[in-house]
């Protein structure tokens, strides 16, 4: 095996471990420009709000904002105290200047299928500078696949034997379903140091290949959702494409389950059978509430999976209440 062939099959094996649009005037309703904490924004997309100027004082928030830190407090202690559930962290964020809190914010976790998003992030920034990386097609060859790790929550649709696919598909394919194989395909397509210089850019610890232990906080991981709400590292179309890839994700059990339909929610979650009867299941993602899109993650740790989903669920059901009240 090549040294780019081992290094890359180490990085998947780390990952392997592991309705409606929303309408632009949500945005334009919100003020541009805004007392002492400033932030101009440019408005304009649709899943995105670029932000041209940040200049926020000490403690300034504009407008009577919702706090709710207290009380989500006492919520995750009392999931904490579930049987089956070992930890829990979570992020939020008000996306319109306002305020930012958690709950166990300096935990680590194994990411696991959400170091996806930032392998998305890395492929359509290559894609920038060369846009006919989007015109590509692989074929798929199941028995060259190497699998490492079985996840415990399978793709809904899978890639079929000796068929050709563009890369475009996969793209979708890797974050709607969060499949391996489609993950498999794109991940030698660009250059490896493009990986790493992502996090780089970020200010973000690079997850390395050869240390499968290598884990990241809530707020961390929450930074890859940000800069592609404030199109602040891809453009506003790579934006807008990676968060519409996201909305179409076909988990409904964490985040989504919280949530009213009609609300649409751009996610992504990641799930880690530790092989003695451990689990770690996360969801992280932007919940666009009209006027008031918010950034969520939750990231957990026990031993019965379906109690870390209703976790999650609780969670990102008793935030919307808190935001849209």
């Amino acid at each position: 095996m090549s040294r780019r062939r081992a290094l890359g099959v180490a990085i998947i094996s780390f990952v392997l471990g592991v309705g409606s649009v929303f309408a632009w005037n949500a945005y334009t309703s919100v003020p541009k420009t805004v007392g002492e904490g400033k932030q101009i924004r440019e408005g304009h997309g649709i899943l995105t709000n670029p932000l041209l100027e940040c200049d926020v004082a000490a403690g300034a928030i504009d407008a009577p904002k919702v706090r709710f830190e207290k009380s989500l407090n006492t919520l995750v202690g009392n999931i904490d105290s579930r049987e089956g559930i070992t930890s829990v962290a979570v992020y939020y964020r008000d996306l319109n200047n306002g305020p930012a809190f958690g709950v166990n914010q300096n935990l680590t976790f194994l990411p696991a299928s959400l170091l996806k998003v930032p392998l998305m992030m890395a492929f359509l920034k290559h894609a920038e500078y060369e846009p006919s990386l989007l015109d590509k097609t692989v074929v798929y060859n199941q028995k060259s696949e190497v699998v490492l790790a079985v996840p415990t929550i399978l793709p809904e649709k899978r890639l079929s034997d000796g068929q050709e696919y563009g890369v475009q598909e996969l793209l979708q394919r890797m974050i709607a379903y969060s499949d391996n194989s489609a993950m498999e395909l794109l991940y030698p397509l660009i250059p490896e140091r493009e990986y790493a210089e992502l996090y780089a850019n970020l200010g973000i610890d690079d997850i390395r290949p050869d240390n499968p232990s290598s884990s990241l906080t809530v707020n961390e991981y929450s930074t890859f959702f940000r800069v592609l709400f404030n199109a602040s590292y891809l453009s506003q179309a790579s934006s807008e494409k990676a968060l519409q890839l996201l909305t179409q994700s076909s988990f409904n059990d964490g985040l989504r389950a919280g949530v009213p339909y009609q609300v649409q929610i751009a996610h992504k979650f990641g799930e880690r059978d530790l092989g003695d009867g451990q689990f770690q299941l996360h969801d992280c993602g932007i919940v666009y509430v009209p006027k008031k899109p918010y950034l969520l993650c939750v990231m957990t740790r026990g031993n019965n999976q379906k109690t870390l989903e209703t976790a999650i669920r609780d969670i990102s059901k008793f935030t919307y209440e808190q935001v849209s009240q």
